[in-house]
């Protein structure tokens, strides 16, 4: 069994997209990512520390799962309700043991984004880019889009294509 987040291995796996990222565009000063158990983001955050100091590592989560805010105002993990979101697959109800150490040293800080904002976001992302993101990969874009500095050169990690098809049809003609 190799866990979906809490393994050393899968983290640095992760990490390959923060160092795409900072190839990509060297300029960045803030990477959004979106956050369930911490794997993506322990991952990304790390290698964005490590390539650009001064960069901003923002973790995003779903208004109704706010694990690592909570825990980060708690000062250790904490375990939510199970809540529901569109954002299905960031439901993960606490942090994970090493996640929550790396995200601990790398993360600047955490929003979170309303179901409302998320879709928004999939609807814009599938309009606009021709992109196909299930909501769990698209609370990073919602974030990114709410913020409305000129200055800031941001990426939005977009994860998951595992969109259900009736949702997809719904955003695509506005219904």
């Amino acid at each position: 069994y190799v866990p979906p987040y809490d393994d050393p291995l899968i983290v640095a796996g992760q990490g390959t997209a923060g160092l795409e990222i900072v190839e990509q565009h060297p300029e960045v000063t803030a990477v959004f990512v979106p956050v369930s158990g911490g794997g993506l983001i322990s991952g990304v955050a790390t290698a964005i520390k490590a390539l650009r100091p001064t960069a901003r590592v923002v973790g995003v989560e779903p208004a109704a799962v706010p694990r690592f805010a909570r825990s980060r105002a708690a000062g250790k993990p904490v375990v939510l309700e199970r809540a529901d979101t569109i954002a299905d697959g960031l439901r993960v109800l606490t942090p994970g043991r090493l996640t929550w150490e790396i995200v601990g040293r790398h993360v600047d800080e955490f929003t979170a984004v309303s179901d409302e904002a998320t879709l928004a976001a999939v609807r814009q992302l599938l309009i606009d880019g021709k992109v196909v993101v299930e909501p769990s990969g698209a609370v990073a874009v919602a974030a990114a889009l709410s913020m409305r500095t000129r200055d800031v050169h941001a990426v939005a990690v977009v994860s998951g294509g595992n969109a259900d098809p009736q949702l997809v049809a719904r955003l695509f003609i506005g219904v």
